[in-house]
């Protein structure tokens, strides 16, 4: 697997403990994946030091930057960074030492650096780079978090370049096997986002700078139009074992993802206005999160987006690796949950270790009918139910061996693992674990798998081919007056020498 898969680091320290990482042990095992740090707004706002707590927000910074009642890129300001600011000051030492710790217990993963070029100086973006890069080795960095955005560079590429050269000149300078991205603006049918990209790639095409684009995908109302016009108004106070059929927004949800082109004609874009940069993807998912995020669903489209284009995307890395929301894989456990760890593995933890084991393999698409004439893996995503059966066949007179199965199965596809959007509060704790599966197995076959795919699922299918020995030698057959005929060569049968 050359390129990376990961997910974005925002609230990642601030949530994880023992237990989670064994989940993310598990998650990736010995493959190497990749962590965008700080994740999200907070690139904007933090100076990571050894000597600040957390990721080194300070009050000062945050009242120069919202003070005057000033925006960040979600649209949110003052009360919620001064909460941040609260939350990282009862931890108890910088980040830093937490990212050094965790690269020694992880040493596969590959961390994304996203330098604060909005509210930091130079000098101080240059320190927490080398601090940064002195723990981690890491060879990837980002020029800020959507900098494009009102409230920091407001769409103009040139304001961002004054701030942006000088580090990027540095770092060639000091570091020069760091690749280097810009952010690119994702709506490329917007006036303001094709003013900042049309300067950035007349920049980019022209520079030894820049080595990469980081873009930012999240599919909402406005793509997935059906699914997000049909969800429910009213919360339902779910109970297990029941259909609700009132929630069909979900089918919608799998059908729409599948058909929606703003995924390909973004990326497509790129490739042909920057054919020579990177593409990299430090957070996708759907927005907003509180709709679809942890439910069957959203993880199918997370697994389906890492399969059909990580191939073309150097890093991807979905919105939240660990958070305290459903946005993330793994997210604080609630009063919705029936577990008793601080965290909870969610829907789109099992969609990124699938997507992590796929591509490890070298998975291709699974259709209905297939030859195989080697080991193979394939992949699917069923969350449409349209590919219900299939029938794998050995070529070249081999015998097929064992199928090693990993999915995700689900009855339909609104199920969740704790909290989810339509719920109400007054839902009691609950368990889907019997409906919302995560099948491993490994079954013997003959010569031809005639397989039942689990409607509403998505998975890894590893196909594995005997090796058919060779016949037999044949003892010669020359009599012993035909001498005429070339000399027998002794061979052994049983054990037995013969002519």
């Amino acid at each position: 697997m050359s390129n990376l898969i990961g997910g974005n680091g925002q609230g990642f320290f601030q949530n994880l403990d023992d237990q989670t990482k064994t989940w993310i042990s598990e998650c990736f095992e010995n493959r190497p994946f990749c962590i965008n740090f700080p994740g999200g707004a907070e690139a904007n706002i933090a100076t990571p030091n050894k000597m600040l707590k957390g990721w080194g927000l300070t009050e000062q910074i945050i009242n120069d930057r919202f003070g005057a009642g000033q925006p960040d890129e979600n649209g949110e300001g003052l009360d919620k960074w001064l909460g941040k600011l609260s939350q990282q000051n009862s931890a108890p030492r910088s980040y830093i030492y937490e990212l050094q710790d965790f690269i020694t217990q992880f040493p596969k993963c590959e961390i994304i650096w996203k330098a604060n070029i909005v509210t930091s100086t130079l000098q101080d973006a240059q320190n927490s780079f080398a601090e940064v890069k002195d723990v981690s080795n890491f060879t990837r960095c980002v020029m800020g978090n959507e900098v494009y955005s009102k409230g920091n560079f407001s769409f103009d590429f040139n304001a961002f370049l004054v701030k942006a050269k000088p580090l990027m000149e540095w770092i060639k300078a000091n570091y020069p096997d760091v690749k280097i991205a810009v952010p690119f603006a994702p709506n490329i049918d917007r006036g303001d986002h094709m003013k900042w990209n049309t300067a950035l790639m007349e920049f980019v095409n022209n520079t030894d700078l820049v080595d990469a684009v980081d873009i930012h995908i999240y599919l909402g109302s406005d793509e997935l139009v059906e699914a997000y016009a049909t969800y429910p108004v009213n919360k339902i106070k779910y109970e297990e074992g029941v259909f609700y059929p009132e929630l069909s927004c979900f089918d919608t949800f799998c059908h729409e993802y599948e058909t929606n082109t703003a995924w390909e004609s973004r990326i497509s874009f790129l490739e042909q206005n920057l054919p020579t940069k990177e593409i990299w993807m430090t957070e996708f998912s759907t927005n907003p999160s509180g709709n679809f995020g942890n439910s069957f669903a959203n993880a199918a489209f997370i697994f389906n987006r890492f399969m059909k284009f990580s191939h073309r995307i150097t890093n991807m890395c979905v919105h939240n690796l660990v958070s305290p929301d459903i946005y993330g894989t793994i997210s604080r456990s609630d009063k919705f949950d029936t577990v008793n760890t601080v965290n909870t593995r969610r829907t789109g933890y099992y969609a990124l270790k699938l997507a992590s084991i796929a591509l490890d393999k070298g998975a291709i698409p699974l259709s209905s009918n297939q030859t195989i004439t080697g080991n193979t893996t394939f992949w699917t995503d069923n969350s449409r139910d349209d590919l219900f059966e299939t029938i794998v066949t050995s070529g070249s007179g081999k015998l097929l061996d064992v199928l090693n199965v990993n999915s995700f199965n689900t009855p339909y596809t609104y199920l969740s693992i704790g909290k989810v959007g339509y719920i109400s509060n007054t839902t009691q704790p609950f368990d889907n674990e019997g409906e919302l599966t995560y099948e491993l197995g490994s079954f013997t076959l003959g010569e031809t798998s005639d397989s039942t795919i689990h409607g509403t699922s998505f998975g890894v299918y590893e196909y594995t081919v005997k090796n058919t020995p060779p016949p037999p030698p044949v003892p010669c057959k020359k009599k012993w007056f035909q001498f005429w005929l070339p000399k027998c060569n002794p061979i052994k049968i049983n054990n037995v020498t013969q002519l």
